[in-house]
């Protein structure tokens, strides 16, 4: 079940939903819940999910910032 709702927080983090909108939106009780469960499950963070797999900023997509 958690891989299921780590493959839609996948979908997810593609584009631009905030993280904490997603755990619960995939049934993650909590925070902390999820990032544990999506690092066993694929090995990495989230957020480095994240920064890999978002659109170049010059495409429309999301940037890294400083101070995050």
């Amino acid at each position: 079940m958690q891989e299921l709702r780590v493959q839609k927080a996948k979908e997810l983090l593609a584009g631009s939903t905030m993280i904490q909108d997603i755990w619960a939106s995939v049934g993650f009780n909590n925070r902390n819940t999820f990032i544990r469960a999506f690092r066993k499950i694929e090995g990495f963070s989230s957020m480095e999910y994240r920064l890999q797999h978002v659109a170049n900023p010059e495409e429309g997509g999301l940037r890294e910032t400083d101070g995050e």
